[in-house]
């Protein structure tokens, strides 16, 4: 839990959503869930078998709560290795790593 307060300009948890969205655009493992103002249902195998993570951020204007959802077995340490050797090579990120 966050509270907006604490970070420059104050923002909202939408306008968080927004920041986090445009960050992670290019990034073909992370996405940003669209932001709602509806309570989030999340599934906990929607991302099971991948080597996705998926950022969900609710709250309001004083608070925000950003979760990430990932398979832990399939975005394990081998794909986590398998990822990091790609960018340390200059090799495409996802080279080898099943999307």
């Amino acid at each position: 839990q966050l509270h907006n307060r604490y970070l420059r300009c104050q923002p909202t948890a939408r306008e968080l959503s927004l920041i986090l969205a445009a960050y992670y655009a290019k990034q073909p493992l992370v996405s940003v869930a669209p932001y709602s103002d509806q309570p989030a249902y999340l599934a906990a195998n929607a991302l099971a078998g991948t080597d996705r993570l998926e950022l969900t951020v609710s709250g309001h204007e004083g608070q925000t709560i950003v979760t990430a959802r990932f398979d832990n077995l399939g975005k394990g340490v081998a794909a986590a290795a398998i990822q990091n050797l790609n960018l340390m090579l200059g090799f495409d990120e996802t080279a080898g790593i099943p999307l």
